[in-house]
C-alpha cells in the first residue's frame, strides 16, 4: 500500500476497548490496544496515502455471546434496534471507500449509541 500510495486498513475493536468497566478486563485491555495501535499506525502510514481505521462493534449477535442481548440493550442502548452483521459491513464499506478519503485513524463505534452511557430515563 505504501507503494502504490494508497490504501485502506480496518482493524476490528469492540465499544469494550472505549468503556472500561468489569468483568472481562484482559478483553477490555486487548481492545483498547487494537484503538491504539489503529492511531499509531494512522500516524505513520499517513504520509503514504494509507488510511488506517478501526470498527468498534457494539451488542452484535455472535455465535460466542453469552449474555441476554435484549436485556443488555434495554440498559445500555439508546437505539433500541439490535445491530446486526450487516451493520458492521455497512461501516466497512465506508472505512474502505472513496467516500472516506479524508478519513483517518477514526474509531468508528457500531453500537446503537451504548458508548454515550446508555438511554436516559423516561419522562414522566
Amino acid at each position: 500500500m505504501a507503494k502504490q500510495g494508497s490504501g485502506s486498513i480496518i482493524n476490528i475493536s469492540s465499544i469494550a476497548g472505549i468503556k472500561p468497566g468489569l468483568p472481562l478486563i484482559s478483553y477490555r485491555a486487548a481492545k483498547a490496544g487494537v484503538i491504539h495501535f489503529t492511531k499509531s499506525i494512522a500516524r505513520e502510514m499517513g504520509e503514504y496515502g494509507v488510511r488506517v481505521n478501526c470498527i468498534a462493534p457494539g451488542h452484535i449477535p455472535a455465535a460466542q455471546t453469552f449474555y441476554d442481548m435484549e436485556e443488555m440493550i434495554s440498559r445500555v442502548q439508546p437505539l433500541r434496534r439490535q445491530g446486526s452483521p450487516p451493520d458492521v459491513a455497512n461501516a466497512a464499506l465506508y472505512l474502505a471507500s472513496h467516500l472516506s478519503a479524508q478519513v483517518t485513524g477514526l474509531v468508528l463505534p457500531v453500537d446503537g449509541g451504548s458508548n454515550l452511557g446508555g438511554p436516559l430515563p423516561k419522562k414522566v
